[in-house]
Parts: structure tokens; C-alpha cells; sequence
């Protein structure tokens, strides 16, 4: 095993620090003319303006010594190196000193001589520690033993904690270190090399193994280490980042598009347009501009052009009502990076729940913006909106807000009446959900609905009679957000850990749907809804990621004449599975491989058949709803 240094290679998508940075502050500790727009100083413009001459003189002196100067800048094991430094110190002096003997006009070459010498110091040095330390270090480190432990940092960005971390799980002895997110294309491990692109693979990947994975963060849903029972072999541990700590499905798809419903919500609420800010194709990870991939042969039925939308759009049409028309405020002066930085330095207000506007100017007039993520989003929902929005018996609530909240998403006046008097958290959700569909916020791309057609005509799901719905929600979700409602679940019925599994039970989803609903229901559909003197059966489309687990539950619940399942001792259901649920229990889910380029499999088509249903029964904590 090699001991050297480690280098992370970066993501082609550069990573912006959490903490925002006043670069004049920065400007004037440094005094640095590194920047040819800065102005600073006694010297700072004359420096600035002959940077580029200073490099041209000193790239013509190393090629001559036929070093090429591109590859001192671009080769990471330069990074930090004397050779690097002396280089920048050439081309960007910090003193009126120092620039008036860099204009010398034989400086560059007694520079390039200089880091002629570094050079071949480095390479002596790195070849002497080869020889001497690391083949005798990877000698005996092959006759340790391992554990069968891996450790995952998931967007880990304090370089200390990192360091610290491989150094602790190289005296281990664990099985790898993990370096996931934070702009890692490599995955860096102490153990053998592997690639993967984001921390929710990761996790996917080991758990495929059967390794088990725990995240371990100190919060409300937690249990403590003492109480967890730990397997002595195939574990794997999780630990966040420093601010926001484990966020495994933070970037997936479903997280976007829950992300959207609830920025459409806050946006309707605030009384403000809803813009959408997609990365431009420099700095988004997929090679086809979007995590939902290119459609199939859309372009003559709908008349698009090979440039489809980018990002979440090329899935959803953004409704004129929830935009008001309006377009990314300052694209002539504001990039997407600049808006980056803008909307990590809302972080501190954030925190502490408070409204901050960012401000842009377009033409003669001054915007005012609230740039954020998803993690933005949920933060200030969370710290300041929910009591306004959801909670009534809040002294933040205002029913005169809520009366105009529910007409901006199309309610009639007396729906927004009867909207100010709802006090049930659930009922103001069911209320909001059905404005939200019938005003058409939530519209699919035509070439999406096109497939969702396909979809279900290849099921067996009839389109002539009604269908019932069901979700089950378990995957990466079992790791961190449905923790909580299923330690509830287990407590309630007087279990303690460790509980009979990590998830809730189908019969749970067929209870909530079901069960103590009927009455006289039963009595009344054998006298007008029997089918050869048999109960009809209801229909139950069931989408799940965990569909093994599920047909083995079905199969233990009980059963009709014709294998028709009983519930409640009423209902018969007969279950019609997703197609995407092969026979062998492998499924497609959202997330699970977000880098593959064909997006039929990555529609949310089970959104639009569960949207249609007559009763839905789902997982709550699918990604963070």
C-alpha cells in the first residue's frame, strides 16, 4: 500500500466554499496583484498590466530548458511546490520591490534556472522516499490484516478533518476511506482503487455487498452507539458535512423535484416569481445537460430541435403563473457562479431564519433576490415559514395570507375561505396538493406524458376502470429520513430495539388504505358489485423499489378464492406491479445510477399513474418529504 501524499483530483465542476469571503479584506492582507482587475495599492495596475508579459518572457526561458511550462500549473504534484511558487512569484510579485527585479530584463531566465533546479529536487526527493519509505511501508503493510470496515465522508470540506480522518483509518488498519461528493471524480481509499460519483452510489454499491451502513450524526432521530447493535464485519460508517451534516439523496432527482413543489409553495405564499437557474453545460455533471437524460425521437411529433432544456426542465413545464413570466434577473452581468456565491452567503441568515434579498442590477432597475438550493429551501421552511404557512395555532399565522396565498394557486373565494378555517396540518397539505393539481403546476414535458402512456399500456394496469396506488419507499431512505417513522412505528406497538426489520411493514400501507374505512360497504357492493358471485377485486398498482421484499409480504397476508388479497376482511385487492420491478427483485429507482444517458427509465412515471389513482397510500419520507 502506498503512503504517499495523497492528492484529490477535482470534479470538473468546481466546488464553492460554505463560508462566504470578502475578497477586498483578502485583497489588502495579501496585497496581491494576482488579479488583473485590482487596482490596489502603489503598484497594483502596473503589475497587473505587465502579468502577462512577465509570463510570456518566462515560458520562452523554461521552453528553452525544455520544461514545459503548461504542466507546472496543470500537474497536480506541483500543487504547493517551491517550483510553483517561484513561478507565481515571477509572474505575480506582492511589492514594489519585487516588481521592479521581476522587470528586470534578465530575470526570466535566472527564474526558469531556478525552478529548473526545483524541479529536479522534487523528482530526487519523491524518487529517494520511493525507495527508501514507501516500498518498505507497503511491505509490511501487506502482512496486516485488514478490517472489514469502511468509512465514507460524504462532502466532507475541512482539509484537517480530512487529513485526520485517512490518517485514523490508516492506524486502523480499516478495509478503505471513502471521499465522496465535495468534487472527488476519484474515489480516494486507503484500500484498492475504485471510481465512483457520488456518495449515494457509494452506499448503494456496499450495500449491494450486504455490508451494513450507518450514518453516524448527532440529531433528533439519532439512537446512541451503546443501544445500536454493530455486526463485527461488513459495516460501513457515514459521516456529513460540517455544516449540514449527512445528506446522502441531497442531489438526487427526487430531492429536486421535491425541492420545486415546496420553492413553488414558499414563492406563491411570499407573493414572488418562481425562476429556475439550471447550470450551464461547464459546470453540470451529466453529459446530456440533465439527470433525466435525452428524450426518444421527440423531435418530429413536437417540433424540438436537439437542444432540449436543461436540468429539471427537460422534465417539467414551468408554469407562466408560478414565473409570472419572468426571466434569470442580470444574465448580462451575473453568472451562474457569481449566483453561487450569493446564495451561499445567505447561509448565515438561514440560520438563523431569517428573509435576506440579494440585490442585481438590469438596465435602470435594482432586483431583489433570494438565491437558493434545496437545502436553502427546506432550512428556511423549516426555521421560519412552516409556522406562517402550516401551523395555525402559530401567533405567526395570518389568515388574510392564507386567504391570498390559496387564490394565487387558484382556489375560488370560498375554497380560500374554507382554506383560512383548515387547522389539521395533514388536512392544509391534502388542500394544498389538490390546488396544486388541478392549477397544473406540476406539468410534464410532452414527450414525458407520451411515455407514460407506453408505460402503463406495458403493464397490466386497465386504463378504463379505476385503480388504486401505493408507494413503498424503502432503499437509501432506510439509512437516514425514515429512521424516525420507523422507530415510531416499532415503539408504538410496544417494540424495542432492535426491531423485527428497518422498515414499516406493506401491511401497514394496506391498513392506512384499507382498513376501517368499510361500514356497511361490504354488505352493499355483494348486493351491486359481485362479479360471478365473487367481490370484485380493486386494482392496486404498487411502485416500489424493494419489490422482492414486497411480493414475499403480499404472500403472507391473506388471501381470497382466486388468490385475491383480503383487507380489512372487506376489500379483495389484486396488486399490479411496476414493470420497472423485474422478477429477480431488481428495480430502477431515481438516484440510483444518475449518470446513465437514456431517460425513459428516468421519468417519474409513477408520479403521473399514482396521480390518477382513487386512494394513494405512500411513503411520507421519500427523499425529505
Amino acid at each position: 500500500m502506498s503512503s504517499l501524499p495523497l492528492h484529490l483530483r477535482v470534479l470538473q465542476q468546481p466546488r464553492l466554499s460554505q463560508h462566504p469571503v470578502n475578497e477586498e479584506d483578502v485583497r489588502e492582507k495579501t496585497r496581491s496583484a494576482s488579479d488583473p482587475d485590482y487596482a490596489g495599492g502603489s503598484y497594483g495596475n502596473q503589475s497587473a498590466e505587465g502579468m502577462e508579459k512577465r509570463r510570456a518572457r518566462l515560458h520562452a526561458e523554461l521552453t528553452k530548458l525544455g520544461i514545459n511550462p503548461d504542466e507546472i500549473q496543470s500537474n497536480p504534484d506541483q500543487f504547493g511546490t517551491s517550483t510553483l511558487r517561484t513561478y507565481n512569484s515571477f509572474i505575480f510579485p506582492k511589492s514594489a520591490g519585487a516588481l521592479a527585479v521581476a522587470e528586470s530584463p534578465t530575470r526570466a531566465k535566472v527564474v526558469a534556472n531556478s525552478m529548473s533546479f526545483l524541479i529536479r529536487e522534487y523528482k530526487a526527493d519523491r524518487e529517494r522516499w520511493i525507495r527508501n519509505v514507501d516500498q518498505q511501508r507497503n511491505t509490511t503493510s501487506n502482512n496486516s490484516v485488514k478490517h472489514s470496515i469502511t468509512v465514507i465522508l460524504d462532502n466532507v470540506r475541512s482539509a484537517p478533518n480530512v487529513g485526520n480522518i485517512l490518517r485514523l483509518g490508516e492506524a486502523a488498519q480499516v478495509e478503505s476511506v471513502r471521499l465522496c461528493a465535495m468534487g472527488a471524480a476519484e474515489l480516494v481509499s486507503l484500500g484498492e482503487d475504485e471510481h465512483q460519483m457520488s456518495t449515494l452510489q457509494t452506499v448503494l454499491a456496499l450495500k449491494a455487498r450486504g455490508v451494513k451502513v450507518y450514518g453516524v450524526e448527532t440529531t433528533a432521530n439519532s439512537t446512541t452507539i451503546w443501544d445500536t447493535a454493530i455486526p463485527d464485519k461488513d459495516v460501513a460508517f457515514v459521516f456529513g458535512n460540517e455544516l449540514i451534516g449527512v445528506a446522502i439523496g441531497g442531489n438526487g432527482q427526487g430531492s429536486q423535484l421535491n425541492s420545486y413543489l415546496l420553492a413553488s409553495l414558499v414563492a406563491t405564499y411570499l407573493n414572488k416569481a418562481l425562476v429556475i437557474l439550471e447550470p450551464p453545460r461547464d459546470f453540470n455533471r451529466f453529459s446530456q445537460g440533465s439527470q433525466f437524460g435525452c428524450p426518444t425521437n421527440p423531435y418530429k411529433e413536437y417540433g424540438t430541435t436537439t437542444r432540449f432544456p436543461d436540468g429539471l426542465q427537460r422534465m417539467i413545464q414551468h408554469p407562466h403563473f408560478i414565473s409570472r413570466g419572468c426571466r434569470v434577473p442580470c444574465q448580462g452581468t451575473m453568472t451562474y457562479k457569481d449566483w453561487e456565491i450569493k446564495r451561499q452567503s445567505q447561509l448565515q441568515y438561514l440560520k438563523k431564519g431569517e428573509l435576506h434579498h440579494e440585490e442585481c442590477k438590469e438596465a435602470s432597475r435594482h432586483i431583489k433576490v433570494m438565491p437558493m438550493g434545496g437545502y436553502d429551501l427546506r432550512e428556511l421552511f423549516h426555521r421560519s415559514l412552516r409556522s406562517q404557512m402550516v401551523d395555525r395555532s402559530s401567533s405567526n399565522y395570518d389568515p388574510k395570507q392564507a386567504h391570498s396565498w390559496a387564490m394565487r394557486l387558484g382556489a375560488k373565494p370560498h375554497e380560500a375561505e374554507v382554506f383560512t378555517t383548515l387547522s389539521n396540518a395533514s388536512e392544509i397539505w391534502d388542500f394544498l396538493s389538490a390546488l396544486m393539481s388541478r392549477s397544473g403546476l406540476l406539468r410534464f414535458q410532452p414527450w414525458i406524458a407520451r411515455d407514460v402512456a407506453e408505460y402503463i399500456r406495458s403493464s397490466n394496469l386497465p386504463t378504463d376502470v379505476s385503480y388504486d396506488a401505493i408507494h413503498v419507499r424503502r432503499g437509501d431512505k432506510l439509512i437516514r429520513e425514515a429512521t424516525k417513522e420507523v422507530n415510531n412505528y416499532w415503539l408504538e406497538r410496544g417494540y424495542r430495539q432492535p426491531f423485527p426489520t428497518n422498515y414499516i411493514p406493506f401491511a401497514h400501507y394496506i391498513e392506512r388504505g384499507w382498513g376501517g374505512r368499510h361500514g356497511n360497504y361490504c354488505k352493499r357492493i355483494k348486493l351491486r358489485g359481485t362479479v360471478n358471485n365473487k367481490l370484485s377485486a380493486r386494482l392496486v398498482y404498487i411502485a416500489t423499489d424493494d419489490p422482492a421484499t414486497v411480493r414475499k409480504e403480499i404472500d403472507e397476508l391473506p388471501k381470497a378464492k382466486g388468490g385475491n388479497t383480503i383487507a380489512d376482511n372487506c376489500y379483495r385487492l389484486r396488486f399490479i406491479f411496476s414493470p420497472a420491478a423485474q422478477e429477480d427483485g431488481t428495480v430502477y429507482h431515481l438516484n440510483s445510477k444518475g449518470f446513465h444517458d437514456d431517460c425513459r427509465d428516468r421519468y417519474l412515471r409513477n408520479v403521473q399513474v399514482s396521480k390518477n389513482s382513487s386512494i394513494s397510500s405512500h411513503t411520507l419520507d421519500s427523499s425529505w418529504d
